[in-house]
């Protein structure tokens, strides 16, 4: 196994593993922790039913998918939520982000739920529903999640106990190297979470290429658009 992924949803699982096996990845998606052995595969997709659970909660169950995760052999862990980001101001992502950094001991990671296929896409740091903000959708009124805020850097930031930060779109216009560059300037100012705006599948290609050493990656399933390519030129 190369990529270990966490899911906070069985839905949003399927929609992964199916978004890696199409980009050339072996895939497997568990429901819950695997008992005993890996299956063997490119790429694990543990389902957790997580999203709106209390906090606690669903860090202990993401901190047990990693460990599990690791304990067999994966390189890279993904904690994947909806593209939409709904989530209250207490969490769960930015809870959940926060003790994976912890867990591998890394200081920086990025956010990502864009998926333009689906019509999510960041500008600004402002997640659109089509050609809605993120405020002005019928997410607004979820009854679970109700997401008000389109500003995705506020909405980590009230999550999260770190620093939350911005790649906007002109510098993934720039393409991978300087993406990497913003990655590697942010951290160096303390930040923990970046958001990273993406428009097109090109971008999602970018971040991905770009996000090849971090130990975590966080976003929706567009992001695994960009995944699979690292994984094919490590293997040359």
């Amino acid at each position: 196994m190369i990529l270990g992924c966490i899911a906070d949803d069985f839905t949003g699982a399927t929609d992964l593993a199916n978004t890696l096996t199409r980009r050339g990845m072996h895939t497997v998606q568990t429901i819950g922790i695997p008992k005993g052995a890996a299956p063997e595969a490119d790429a694990i997709v543990v389902a957790l039913k997580s999203r709106t659970i209390p906090a606690a909660e669903a860090v202990a169950q993401s901190l047990d998918a990693c460990r599990w995760l690791k304990a067999h052999g994966a390189k890279q862990i993904f904690f994947k939520y909806c593209s939409t980001f709904d989530s209250t101001d207490d969490g769960n992502i930015g809870p959940v982000a926060d003790a994976l950094l912890d867990e591998l001991k890394t200081n920086f990671t990025i956010a990502c739920p864009a998926f333009p296929e689906n019509g999510r896409t960041i500008y600004l740091g402002h997640l659109f529903v089509g050609g809605d903000l993120l405020s002005d959708s019928s997410m607004r009124n979820h009854p679970l999640t109700p997401m008000k805020d389109a500003n995705l850097v506020r909405v980590l930031a009230r999550q999260s106990k770190h620093k939350t930060g911005l790649v906007p779109y002109k510098t993934v216009k720039a393409g991978a190297p300087a993406i990497a560059e913003a990655f590697a300037m942010l951290e160096q100012q303390g930040v923990r979470h970046a958001i990273v705006d993406a428009l097109e599948d090109k971008d999602l290609e970018n971040i991905g290429a770009a996000s090849s050493g971090l130990p975590l990656i966080t976003g929706g399933s567009g992001i695994a658009i960009g995944l699979p390519a690292n994984y094919r030129v490590a293997r040359l």
